[in-house]
């Protein structure tokens, strides 16, 4: 089987907490296949409302976020310094370049 993505709301994040991504994205490979890369996607994407950090480096919103296989378990979610809600998006890329859709998630 192909791996799949999860996706999991995060409704008790306070202002200005760091969420690890396996709090948020579940990816699961049963038959060790392997995939792409994980694409993420935030609406805004900005130290106030929130953003992802991979290896350290902010992401801005409004662009697809592509994180490695390998850079996973180095991903969070910074939730910005107003505490409102933020709008995410993740699919896999998988090996065949087919994509699992985009599932949403604050």
């Amino acid at each position: 089987p192909n791996p799949t993505v999860t996706v999991h709301n995060f409704s008790t994040a306070t202002p200005g907490q760091t969420i690890a991504l396996s709090n948020l994205v579940t990816i699961l490979d049963p038959g060790n296949v392997g995939y792409q890369k994980l694409e993420l996607w935030d609406s805004d994407g900005t130290p106030a409302t929130g953003q992802f950090v991979v290896n350290g480096v902010a992401q801005t919103g409004g662009h697809t976020i592509n994180v490695a296989p390998g850079d996973v378990a180095n991903t969070v979610f910074n939730e910005g310094t107003t505490g409102n809600t933020d709008t995410l998006w993740a699919q896999l890329l998988l090996n065949n370049n087919t994509t699992t859709g985009w599932q949403q998630f604050t």
